[in-house]
């Protein structure tokens, strides 16, 4: 069954064992989350599946920002240097709409259809391919956000303490807090300001928030 999809046999076996292995060879922390730049610096984009990390960097990259990655992100715990793959972007349908360029959208309408370990069927969008190009080289972590489903009612970016953004980020990568590297990454992450960023009816002004914390 692995070997019969060209997505699963990529994804679960070539890019699983090059995360493992760089992981290991580099002691570098694999975290589930999206990672968007402008620059050298950068931003953890952190949520549940279904969150929306995946239509936010799209939109990103269409707005100017530099993807690291969009779904696996590594990152070296001491000096918060992040990087990734970041060749594809994994949309839904109904993502499209809130693509302004006609081209773009008619090359996701005929992007592959890949079947998440979810069950959930997306686009699997070709960023060189769309003339998106990724971010050039790894990010310096500026700041972690994290993706709510919540209605932003106002402010779209809200503060969040250190320690609930500590627990929060525990809670959404068992796999990276059973790794060697997480106490160094949890104390140095710390660090870091943390936001919740809420949704709103136009998905750029979630772009525009994030490009707002790069610039800052």
């Amino acid at each position: 069954t692995l070997l019969a999809s060209r997505y699963l046999a990529r994804c679960e076996l070539l890019e699983f064992a090059v995360y493992t292995l760089a992981t290991r060879a580099r002691h570098l922390a694999p975290l589930h989350a999206a990672c968007l730049g402008l620059g050298t610096r950068g931003l953890l984009l952190a949520g549940d599946s279904g969150a929306g990390k995946s239509t936010l960097t799209l939109l990103g990259a269409c707005s100017g920002l530099g993807v690291l990655a969009e779904d696996s992100t590594l990152v070296e715990p001491r000096t918060l240097r992040a990087t990734g793959l970041a060749r594809y972007v994994h949309v839904r349908a109904d993502t499209a709409r809130f693509v302004d360029d006609a081209e773009l959208r008619r090359r996701i309408a005929r992007s592959p259809v890949i079947t998440r370990r979810s069950g959930v069927r997306k686009y699997e969008v070709d960023l060189r391919a769309a003339g998106l190009p990724p971010a050039p080289a790894p990010l310096d972590l500026r700041a972690i956000v994290f993706l709510s489903s919540r209605a932003a009612g106002g402010r779209l970016l809200r503060p969040v303490s250190a320690d609930t953004a500590m627990v929060r980020l525990a809670r959404e990568q068992p796999y990276a807090t059973g790794q060697e590297t997480w106490p160094e990454l949890q104390r140095r992450l710390r660090r870091l300001p943390s936001y919740e960023l809420r949704r709103s009816t136009d998905p750029y002004a979630g772009v525009a928030a994030l490009r707002g914390l790069l610039e800052g």
